[in-house]
């Protein structure tokens, strides 16, 4: 976890090479950037939208930000069985 701006983002590398950051009271994800130093600008920057906050019950929106990072888990795994064979 990276704290910023009073949020805390959670950084994800993709299978692409690049960086994810994504906001733990939101779930947005706030930027995508080859190198996980320039993360840093975006997260500085980022605002969670209140309106959206409040659309969605907060464990519905816990369960899509867990289930993205369960499938990305998921890819990943499959990426690593295959590097190995």
């Amino acid at each position: 976890m990276h704290e910023r701006n009073g949020h805390q983002f959670y950084h994800r590398p993709n299978g692409d090479g690049a960086y994810n950051s994504i906001c733990t009271d939101c779930y947005l994800t706030v930027a995508s950037t080859p190198r996980e130093s320039e993360l840093t600008q975006h997260e500085d920057a980022h605002t969670c939208n209140s309106a959206q906050l409040y659309q969605e019950p907060p464990y519905q929106a816990a369960q899509h930000a867990y289930r993205a990072l369960v499938d990305f888990d998921r890819g990943r795994d499959e990426r690593d069985d295959s590097a190995a064979a």
